[in-house]
């Protein structure tokens, strides 16, 4: 048999999981990768990957192929039982119709130009966090999702927490002490599911507005211990200061001096992506309060503004402003347009030398 499937995005997750099934049940199989772009259409006309060509003919979706090779191996489906066959059923499609779309509209809205979900979800992360509590609740106390065995509804459910999981900081993870120590028994079990190396510092699609104001406290601290009173210079410290009673010394003429060729000043047209937290921001009204508040010597706003989607109803406001090279860095201005409160992110989208 043999395992077609793209290596990018989601697509990648739907392929750890077959994967990671077909390793289980002890099922081998041809791995063949395609490229984003690749043509799969003489392949699979509707241009669904993963796909596995068996024998008796294909096979796509990776729900279908996991309960394939579950089936054909009688593995990982919880014996005859039906009723434990529902459950297994029920948490996969779960895992498939609600989890990993949450997940997948969090992700595209940080990648706008990336191929996205034609589902609305508002509040992905929201949804994402109401599941994991809820996930947390039910595999309290317990090995696996459904009875006493690992099934394909354990590895569909946490090949999509090794998408969550390492977003994460390790405070926030601590409120799933359950979920993670699930999560990385079933990593232990196939590599496939996820990385098993979880990070302190939360990825910025789960940083708080909280940190950020925690940051700029540390930065505004940080100058002000730093900053140095300097010495006040006393009277009579001066060994060499002007006698009053002298007669002044007679002016002495310099050459003139050849007057310089000015160099041009390098500059540079800067546009860049303003990203909010909430869908109700007034973006016309923060791009004005950005272009008032920051003002940078070497720097002139573009007053032009573009209200542009992101996606599931989140859109972003696009600013540009003209900059000189040896003054002013991109990161100067994003450094402080990031200290409001309501702005989640800035991202450079052109960048030209006049």
């Amino acid at each position: 048999m043999k395992l077609h499937y793209r290596s990018d995005g989601m697509a990648n997750l739907r392929y750890r999981k077959v994967k990671a099934v077909a390793n289980l049940a002890g099922v081998n199989v041809e791995d063949k990768a395609y490229e984003k772009d690749a043509d799969i259409s003489a392949l699979s006309p509707m241009g669904i990957l993963p796909l596995l060509e068996t024998p008796e003919g294909n096979f796509c979706s990776a729900g279908t192929i996991c309960r394939y090779f579950a089936l054909t191996s009688n593995k990982l489906y919880c014996g005859e039982n039906v009723w434990l066959k529902g459950q297994v059923d029920q948490w996969m499609d779960f895992s498939v119709c609600e989890f990993e779309p949450a997940i997948a509209a969090l992700i595209v809205s940080q990648h706008p130009n990336k191929e996205g979900f034609s589902i609305k979800c508002d509040g992905a992360k929201e949804d994402i966090q109401k599941f994991m509590k809820v996930f947390e609740e039910k595999i309290a106390g317990k090995k696996f999702l459904v009875g006493d065995d690992l099934s394909i509804a354990d590895v569909s459910l946490a090949c999509s927490m090794g998408q969550v999981l390492p977003l994460m900081s390790e405070e926030q993870r601590n409120q799933y002490p359950q979920t993670t120590a699930w999560y990385l028994s079933m990593v232990a079990a196939d590599a496939n599911i996820g990385p098993k190396e979880l990070p302190k510092e939360a990825d910025k699609l789960f940083k708080d507005k909280k940190d950020k104001g925690e940051k700029k406290d540390k930065k505004d601290k940080k100058k002000e211990e730093t900053k140095k009173e300097e010495p006040k210079k006393e009277e009579g410290d001066d060994l060499f200061d002007d006698d009053p009673t002298a007669a002044p010394a007679p002016p002495v003429e310099k050459p003139k001096p050849k007057p310089a060729k000015k160099k041009p000043i390098a500059k540079s047209i800067v546009t860049f992506d303003v990203k909010v937290y909430e869908q109700e921001t007034d973006l016309e009204a923060l791009a004005k309060k950005i272009r008032e508040e920051i003002k940078l010597d070497g720097m002139v706003w573009n007053q032009d503004t573009k209200i542009l989607p992101v996606a599931y109803g989140m859109n972003k406001v696009q600013m540009g402003c003209v900059v000189e090279d040896e003054k002013v860095s991109t990161e100067d201005i994003f450094e402080k347009i990031e200290e409001y409160e309501d702005v989640q992110s800035t991202d450079v989208v052109g960048f030209q030398k006049l």
